[in-house]
């Protein structure tokens, strides 16, 4: 007799228990924002639309038991939140999603990761960003010292605080570009490449606007009360739409380089 084919699905999910109900408790306990969600649902509404694109193979099932096996290894002295990152990425060799770099990383990027983040990363970003706007600011001539994360000049002291490390902002970048790389289906060698690229435009995006906001900060010129939230809005707007053209000028490349040779015109003899 046939074994049903749902029973094994079931099992696998069953193990999975544990790092499922952290994941709840996670991202209802008010610790953490709970932008994953938006993550984990995107990936959820989009993957339907392209399910014969991420199949998933005998081997690559045989992956995601072992990394199954490794999450309740390591559960017993490893954080939830690492378990849980072991956890999605077995389901994504489960669910054969690990093909596609987009649904992949968005599948990750739906971990409670901000509240981790801010706790490790703030303030090294955020001292980083002090250091950047004082070199740009220093080169354009102007007298400024530097005193930790904080900006020095003409008795005003101008602090880089948290949320101008801007792993919000980083957050968001990474979601809209694992979404483009889902929708025009990167593969995992166009997606690396171009990732430090995304990185790197979110960090110089966030330098500039903690420099531009040190003028008003220091009171070297008047300007309105909502121009630190509008210029963060502006420059975002500006990384979404390099993002966006970074993206779709690849995606014309992959649609130029699956182009026939039949279909291209050659010009006639004269």
């Amino acid at each position: 007799m046939a074994m049903n084919p749902a029973i094994p699905v079931i099992a696998y999910l069953i193990a999975l228990w544990p790092q499922a109900i952290w994941y709840v408790r996670r991202c209802g306990d008010g610790s953490d924002e709970p932008l994953g969600l938006l993550a984990l649902l995107t990936t959820l509404l989009l993957i339907p639309s392209t399910r014969s694109h991420v199949l998933a193979s005998p081997s690559l099932k045989r992956i995601a038991l072992a990394l199954l096996l490794l999450t309740g290894l390591v559960s017993f002295f490893l954080p939830p939140l690492i378990t849980s990152a072991v956890a999605l990425l077995s389901i994504s060799f489960y669910s054969g999603i690990i093909r596609s770099a987009g649904y992949a990383s968005l599948l990750l990027l739906s971990l409670p990761l901000l509240a981790s983040l801010d706790f490790y990363l703030a303030f090294p970003l955020r001292l980083g960003v002090a250091m950047a706007s004082h070199t740009l600011l220093s080169v354009l001539g102007f007298e400024v010292s530097r005193h930790g994360t904080s900006l020095l000049s003409g008795g005003h002291e101008v602090s880089v605080d948290p949320p101008c490390a801007g792993l919000q902002m980083m957050w968001f970048t990474c979601y809209l570009f694992f979404t483009l790389a889902a929708l025009h289906r990167l593969s995992w060698v166009q997606f690396l490449c171009r990732l430090p690229q995304v990185m790197a435009l979110t960090m110089g995006a966030n330098v500039v606007r903690a420099t531009l906001l040190f003028f008003p900060e220091a009171q070297l010129i008047m300007l309105p009360s909502w121009t630190h939230e509008g210029l963060g809005l502006l420059l975002h707007a500006l990384v979404i739409f390099t993002l966006y053209r970074i993206t779709s000028v690849n995606q014309r490349l992959i649609k130029c380089s699956n182009t026939p040779p039949s279909s291209l015109s050659v010009p006639a003899s004269a």
